[in-house]
């Protein structure tokens, strides 16, 4: 277990998935500090949360001019 964390911090690819889903947990981890419930993050509300501040990242990004290295980003493969 400990082998598989310590390749996902070294292999880049692994960073395109973590580092959003961190992104996307730290309101949550907030939220934990002052004193609500871990369980709130896995329930339907909480995903729901983290879609829509996923959707809401996206459109920052394309509004802050990034619209064109977006599909450069999905022809990696």
């Amino acid at each position: 277990m400990k082998s598989q964390a310590g390749w996902r911090l070294v292999l880049p690819w692994y960073w395109v998935i973590d580092l959003p889903a961190f992104l996307l947990r730290i309101p949550f981890l907030i939220l934990r500090k002052a004193g609500v419930s871990p369980a709130l993050e896995e329930t339907i509300g909480g995903q729901v949360a983290k879609g829509i501040l996923l959707v809401g990242a996206l459109a920052l990004l394309v509004a802050l001019g990034l619209k064109k290295y977006i599909p450069d980003l999905l022809k990696l493969r």
